[in-house]
């Protein structure tokens, strides 16, 4: 698929993975419509740019707000959009006795709400266009349950299957729907605990640049459906779908671990 020319709409785009996309899908010649909350922080990332024939568009919104939701939608509603990447996302590294209940709700919202309805509404449009597609960006723990995640997980367990089921349903379309599953990366989502906690464990860490690189690369091939970046996490995501008590066990072993860092009087700040 061409990106030139193109019209995309890219949800939480001055993060870590949202930033590197803008800059790699603006160098391809893609017209961008880039949503986050932070004015300043869009402007910054828009002057960064390459500039193409049809001015990339900021809209400032908070997407977990039905009004501001709204609002976007009738904005890219008003375009021809050719593509739409579900990437703004919310994560607690906590146990589940220490999540409050807010933060289970913002997790289901933006994490798997929000993608539905934004997909949802852009539907028709996207499939009247002559090549279209949605990308949802997940996470290894959308195939992997991991301790100290659990309302993380069944979001992005929820959206792994929401893309697959979605996939399917537009088969006989114009579009086109991809699930990209990275492993741990190096953005705001992950605290600082949280890097620590990955070193001790010897847990890969991966630059939000080469997760850009990796869902561009899918998009310039047509290589759509699901992937889990990073190995050994894309071994494990098959090994825990057909063998999960052999991954139960692999867990329960840094168990004691995680439970550290998780219950750390910092754990509470971040």
């Amino acid at each position: 698929m061409q990106l030139r020319d193109k019209t995309i709409v890219v949800t939480g785009a001055t993060g870590g993975i949202g930033s590197a996309l803008a800059i790699m899908l603006a160098a391809a010649g893609a017209r961008l419509i880039l949503v986050g909350r932070d004015s300043q922080k869009l402007e910054l990332l828009q002057a960064n740019l390459v500039l193409v024939s049809r001015a990339h568009v900021l809209v400032v919104a908070d997407i977990a707000d039905t009004a501001q939701r709204n609002s976007l939608i009738e904005r890219c509603l008003q375009e021809e959009v050719d593509g739409l990447i579900n990437n703004a996302g919310v994560c607690q590294f906590a146990l589940l006795g220490d999540t409050s209940d807010a933060m289970i709700g913002s997790m289901l919202d933006l994490n798997l709400q929000v993608p539905i309805l934004l997909t949802k509404a852009l539907l028709p449009a996207l499939t009247q266009r002559p090549e279209s597609f949605v990308v949802n960006v997940g996470s290894a723990f959308g195939s992997i349950g991991y301790p100290a995640y659990s309302v993380y997980c069944g979001t992005k367990f929820g959206l792994r299957g929401f893309s697959e089921a979605l996939r399917r349903e537009v088969a006989d379309t114009s579009m086109s729907v991809l699930h990209i599953e990275p492993r741990a990366t190096n953005t705001s989502i992950n605290s600082s605990l949280v890097v620590d906690m990955n070193k001790e464990l010897g847990n890969a860490l991966d630059q939000p640049e080469f997760v850009a690189a990796r869902i561009l690369q899918r998009i310039n091939k047509n290589q759509w459906g699901s992937c889990v970046i990073g190995w050994p996490e894309k071994f494990y995501a098959k090994m825990n779908a057909c063998l999960p008590s052999v991954t139960d066990q692999a867990i329960k072993k840094a168990l004691s671990v995680i439970r550290r860092y998780a219950t750390a009087p910092s754990a509470k700040t971040q």
